[in-house]
């Protein structure tokens, strides 16, 4: 590992440009969820946010043989958070709503299936602790050889990783969705996607231990330029193909690797502050409670304009400037809850307290 790497661990326990990376990815998960958001945020926004959690999670995660050890660990800090906000959210919901809502038990149940956009409460927590169990058996097998062939063995890992992630593309293309009753390709416990994460998780991990130092991911302006341009010129020729083609499922690794790392190197350049640093600390909660927070504001704002509200959002200029100061309201109003939440049920975290001095 090189010295970059143990100096990050020396100072921190958190690394603050992975804090970066995972603020901007929240920022856009929350916009994303609003409502009137612009088709061109959903084409250029969406490829790249999820990926970025599963790189980070690979980036971070420190290798044990112990496989009990490793499982009560991310039973802890992921499984345990899911399984109380979820169902919180259930509850929530059935006293307090501004819309209306399903049965409890038909809820609950739903929330136990975790079936993608089938009631899949709180689901990316859930899909990354499911996630790291093959992520565990794939990057700890590196170490039962020897160093001379440690680097055959991660890239024979790393194309391990890229074909099961193409089978989950494949399954989630040509499925038909009508085969199962709930219409849809989704399978419980999003086993259908879980894999194209891995990938990430595991390029996360081989980034920091072999590749962050290199040349080739230089954080300069340049790089950032590129990668944008690779990025922007990726999405608008998968918008002419046949989403059903294998070319379509090329450039969805080309638009997600770019994307990644287009917020990465940004994240490396940008000055952090203690407002970045809380919100990329706490993305688990910011995810698991921010639909209150959403509903709420955008409840308040058509009680308030009426049908001047509408008229602001059918406009793409004038809705992306609203979308984006609803994002930092939620992310601001939100501040002091998660505190309470860390203090108060400290028992779901085995992370220490978030704090903004």
């Amino acid at each position: 590992m090189n010295e970059n790497i143990q100096q990050e661990k020396k100072n921190n326990q958190r690394i603050e440009w992975i804090d970066t990376v995972k603020s901007i990815a929240i920022f856009w998960v929350i916009l994303l969820h609003l409502n009137y958001v612009p088709t061109y945020l959903v084409h250029f926004m969406t490829p790249f946010v999820l990926a970025t959690f599963f790189f980070c999670s690979g980036y971070v995660y420190e290798p044990t043989s112990n496989f009990k050890d490793f499982l009560y660990k991310k039973f802890r800090s992921l499984f345990m958070p899911w399984l109380f906000f979820s169902n919180l959210n259930i509850i929530l919901s059935q006293i307090i709503s501004f819309n209306e809502q399903e049965k409890f038990s038909v809820a609950i149940l739903k929330n136990i299936l975790q079936i993608r956009a089938y009631g899949d409460n709180v689901w990316f927590v859930a899909a990354i602790f499911l996630a790291f169990i093959p992520f565990y058996f794939i990057i700890n097998t590196e170490y039962k050889h020897s160093k001379e062939q440690i680097i055959s063995r991660r890239l024979m890992l790393l194309m391990i990783s890229f074909i099961l992630s193409f089978i989950s593309l494949l399954y989630c293309t040509y499925m038909d969705p009508s085969f199962f009753p709930w219409h849809s390709v989704a399978l419980p416990w999003h086993i259908e996607y879980i894999f194209q994460g891995v990938l990430f998780m595991v390029f996360g991990y081989y980034y920091k231990v072999a590749f962050s130092h290199k040349k080739m991911f230089l954080n300069n302006s340049k790089s950032i330029i590129l990668l944008l341009i690779v990025y922007i010129i990726s999405i608008f020729i998968s918008e002419l193909i046949s989403s059903k083609s294998l070319l379509f499922i090329l450039f969805n690794y080309i638009i997600k690797f770019s994307g990644v790392f287009l917020v990465v190197n940004l994240s490396k350049i940008i000055k952090s502050n203690k407002f970045i640093s809380f919100i990329g600390q706490n993305t688990l909660i910011y995810f698991a409670i921010h639909g209150k927070a959403i509903s709420l504001i955008q409840t308040l704002l058509v009680k308030i304009l009426g049908n001047t509200y509408y008229v602001i959002m059918s406009n793409i200029l004038s809705a992306t400037l609203v979308l984006v100061l609803i994002t930092l309201i939620v992310l601001l109003l939100l501040i002091y809850p998660i505190i309470l939440i860390r203090k108060y049920l400290s028992f779901l975290f085995t992370t220490r307290k978030a704090k903004l001095y």
